[in-house]
């Protein structure tokens, strides 16, 4: 699973006045915050377009680009690019500049947007809705995929034999589709065969399931195999130390802001009962502690049948500029790389896989429930199925760690020296209930896993 960040540019604490220069300090300390996001590993970092006073990504392709500059590996996407307002020649020719200048690490998500302040500004009529996007989406997909381009609709000009220069570093200019809860969305991207970024900024993130069904069905009968797609899901997030911690400094802001933004929309006013609602275990809000945090994911991921990417939305202006920075190093350092451990208890402790004489049944053949292997490759086969199904949900395999005592530290022997690269590493403890096997044999065994897994 990538882990990323994603903005709006929203003032912080430290620089909302609303002057000229307010705004350029936070500008340099939003680069300030990409650059420490590269540096302490996380993925990716997305800018929002809005055309509002509160935020100051209107341009955000401008802000990515000077980011580009001073980073070297974090991948740097719109989050989401409004394309029902923008010309797709346009937004290509962007992106592909900044593709050049981060050398390959240029991405769009082209969604709608959760504002409507671009349809009046650049004079778009709201039952043009649905047209204008999936009109200028087609475009901007022409554009990637065909070096020279004929094509016509009714939101621009036509274009006959062009070229629309310059053209990425990567073959293909990696376009997801952004969506939120309307199924149709889901459909378009899954017949399309593009990445899917779903936003759940409030209920149950269970709840989308079936939505990202319908976008694999809808994948499914385009021809578009599941290997090739992809979902990522993006919410907010904020993490500290400890949970109580998280919520004493995300709450205040996160109040004062969505009731601003719920007078626009007619939301009830925020209350802490509905807030813990939202970051508890089946809530959509992802804040805590970097170990809870990092379940959550795990939860989110399993709930949804998998997920590539997640993106947190941290922008609040109760948080500092500091704040920021101490959430992204717990997110890069302490989520991103959290670590499972795999532990295998003695046999003894589960229920119908005792032994049945006094002899160990490593090297014999059981005839119980077991028929056909001893029970320890029993065991190895259920640990590879278990990390295969880790892995599925999105945690990478260097951060899966096997272990066990007694005759499941065994086990993890056996296990890495029949699987080298399975996981990250193991640890095996105490191999102590191997009965009447003479001790030189048994260190021979032990050697020889440890000697062929190499870890």
């Amino acid at each position: 699973m990538e882990i990323g960040i994603d903005s709006f540019a929203k003032k912080t604490q430290t620089n909302e006045g609303g002057t000229v220069e307010d705004d350029a300090k936070a500008m340099s300390e939003l680069i300030e915050r990409i650059v420490h996001a590269d540096k302490v590993g996380l993925d990716v970092f997305g800018l929002g377009e809005h055309h509002r006073e509160e935020f100051l990504d209107s341009a955000a392709h401008n802000i990515l680009a000077a980011a580009a500059a001073k980073t070297e590996n974090i991948r740097l996407t719109s989050a989401v690019a409004v394309i029902s307002a923008m010309d797709p020649v346009r937004l290509f020719q962007n992106y592909s500049t900044l593709d050049l200048i981060s050398n390959g690490r240029a991405e769009i998500v082209a969604g709608r947007g959760s504002f409507t302040e671009a349809f009046p500004l650049f004079g778009l009529d709201f039952n043009d809705y649905d047209d204008l996007y999936a009109e200028k989406l087609d475009l901007l997909l022409r554009i990637r995929d065909e070096n020279k381009l004929t094509w016509s609709g009714k939101f621009r000009p036509p274009l006959v034999d062009q070229i629309v220069y310059p053209r990425p570093v990567q073959t293909r200019l990696p376009i997801w589709v952004g969506v939120g809860g309307t199924p149709a969305s889901f459909v378009r991207a899954g017949t399309l065969g593009l990445p899917l970024m779903v936003a759940v900024i409030g209920g149950e993130t269970h709840r989308f399931k079936p939505l990202i069904d319908l976008y694999y069905e809808a994948a499914e009968k385009a021809g578009h195999e599941k290997s090739t797609l992809k979902v990522g899901l993006h919410s907010l997030g904020f993490v500290a130390n400890t949970k109580e911690e998280a919520v004493e400094k995300y709450y205040p802001g996160y109040r004062v802001w969505f009731n601003q933004i719920g007078k626009e929309r007619g939301w009830p006013p925020v209350t802490i009962d509905r807030f813990e609602q939202q970051i508890s275990d089946l809530g959509a809000y992802v804040i805590g502690s970097p170990e809870e945090v990092a379940e959550k994911l795990i939860r989110h991921s399993k709930a949804l049948g998998g997920i590539s990417r997640f993106t947190f939305q941290i922008d609040n202006a109760g948080l500092s500029h500091d704040d920021l920075l101490q959430t992204f190093t717990l997110i890069g350092e302490k989520v991103k790389g959290k670590e499972i451990m795999v532990y295998n208890f003695c046999t003894n402790h589960l229920e119908g896989d005792q032994m049945l004489e006094k002899y160990p049944l490593w090297h014999k053949k059981y005839v119980g429930p077991y028929k056909g292997k001893h029970k320890l490759e029993k065991r190895v086969d259920a640990n590879i199925k278990l990390i295969e199904q880790l892995v599925s949900m999105g945690v990478p395999k260097k951060q899966i760690i096997v272990t066990g005592h007694s005759c499941g530290g065994l086990m993890t022997l056996m296990l890495f020296a029949k699987h080298p690269n399975a996981a990250g590493g193991g640890i095996s403890f105490n191999q102590a209930c191997f009965g009447k096997i003479s001790k030189k044999k048994f260190q021979k065994f032990t050697f020889t896993c440890i000697y062929t897994s190499k870890r």
